[in-house]
């Protein structure tokens, strides 16, 4: 597949690049989790709205997920709805069908004041180690800072190289709408089923979900399992910020760039 106009201009700016020290994220239920454990692999029972297609989605180092419109104020009293962070290994960066530098599900939105004349396929980036960390190493000094949302505010962009300045115009808050961090962070899809074994570095969970059955799973995937502080009633909004946070933590401090 030939290479988007974003990935041929990136190429120009992007200096040495770094094995990927992030892992994947993967955000969903309680109850989708367990499912997902059970069967042992990614799935999807239906296509996807944006490309047609089943597709499992994840973002790179950060849980950037959010709730749909229609769930935002939905009130849920049990852990089945709980949301739940998978950190997927970056080994399987090189297995994705299609990798972007943002949410593709958003550019209906951001797209048009870009450039209207531009879809989304004039960004897509190869689904490679090197293309996934060229986007982080040009446009935020480190892992941490892309983790932090913190993008380089000032960079040396031609105007020829139009969808790297509007990239970066669009990350930085500098175009006339401003949107969330789903516009800056590297999505990478996969066809599914996707096999979970040898592929799951940690699970972020509810508190109360660490029974034994859980603990059982995570033993068999040879993942870590980290709790955060679960009550009831909640919205699934209300933590995904706790969410967020692990996932920074997860990081030790000096492990990252």
């Amino acid at each position: 597949m030939a290479a988007s106009e974003f990935e041929r201009q990136l190429r120009k700016h992007a200096g040495p690049s770094a094995p990927p020290a992030l892992n994947l994220t993967h955000v969903t239920s309680h109850a989708k989790m367990m499912t997902i454990l059970r069967e042992g692999a990614f799935r999807s029972d239906r296509d996807c709205k944006v490309y047609g297609e089943r597709l499992v989605y994840t973002f790179y180092g950060r849980a950037a997920y959010r709730p749909t419109r229609s769930e935002e104020d939905v009130v849920y009293d049990d852990i089945i709805y709980a949301p739940v962070c998978f950190l997927v290994k970056p080994s399987v960066i090189g297995d994705a069908k299609r990798a972007l530098p943002f949410d593709s599900g958003g550019y209906v939105h951001y797209g048009p004041t870009m450039h209207p004349s531009w879809t989304k396929d004039d960004f897509e980036i190869g689904c490679t180690p090197d293309s996934v960390t060229a986007v982080v190493s040009t446009f935020w000094a480190s892992d941490v800072d892309y983790l932090s949302s913190r993008p380089k505010m000032t960079l040396d962009i031609p105007a020829s190289h139009d969808r790297l300045r509007q990239y970066h115009r669009l990350i930085t808050a500098a175009l006339t709408r401003t949107f969330d961090t789903r516009c800056s962070t590297v999505e990478l899809q996969f066809t599914v089923p996707l096999a979970l074994d040898g592929k799951i570095a940690a699970v972020i969970v509810p508190d109360e979900a660490m029974d034994e059955d859980l603990i059982e799973f995570a033993v068999g995937l040879g993942a870590e399992l980290i709790p955060y502080r679960y009550e009831t009633p909640f919205r699934p909004e209300d933590f995904l910020r706790s969410i967020q946070f692990a996932v920074q933590d997860y990081y030790r401090p000096g492990s990252l760039a």
